[in-house]
């Protein structure tokens, strides 16, 4: 366990979330769960897709369906309906928690990158305010050209990222 706590006190992730006040840390662990929820959304309805295939395999062989199978459509209580009823029933359920997935997903995914854009740009002015705000001589040494570069790609970075103009690159 040492280990874990280790790496995590030397992770960028800790040192990027210190930045952030409390309340922001707390957004962050939402997005991250809501996230999570969205993927177990996908999965269901991916695995509901498998089982569908799997009763069409099935019933067009006109077999009955296995233990695992069954138990699903008892658990949706569509077991003594007709196979073309217990395959639509499916079917229109995977597509309902599919798109009803990608609804929600493009909702959050815009409340949360309005979010990080404003929390980058806010960031990125305390830290800019901060550097300038630095005696002149201790910029000039040896930090200068590296500070300047750093400010310059970071502003770039999220005017791009806020702005729409860039679309799933990393620097």
């Amino acid at each position: 366990m040492r280990l874990g706590k280790a790496t995590w006190d030397q992770s960028t992730i800790k040192r990027s979330l210190q930045i952030l006040p409390k309340a922001d840390r707390r957004k962050i662990i939402a997005i991250a769960i809501i996230q999570v929820f969205l993927s177990v959304l996908d999965l269901f309805g991916v695995l509901l897709i498998g089982f569908l295939g799997t009763l069409s395999v099935t019933g067009l062989q006109s077999q009955q369906p296995g233990n695992r199978v069954l138990s699903i459509l008892e658990i949706f209580g569509i077991q003594d309906f007709s196979f073309q009823t217990q395959a639509s029933i499916l079917g229109i359920f995977a597509v309902s928690i599919l798109v009803g997935r990608t609804l929600l997903s493009i909702f959050f995914t815009r409340r949360i990158l309005y979010f990080l854009s404003q929390r980058g740009a806010k960031v990125s002015a305390e830290l800019i305010s901060r550097l300038l705000a630095q005696p002149l001589l201790k910029n000039t040494e040896k930090n200068f050209p590296r500070n300047s570069f750093c400010s310059y790609y970071w502003r770039w970075y999220n005017y791009l990222t806020s702005s729409g103009h860039f679309d799933g690159v990393d620097f």
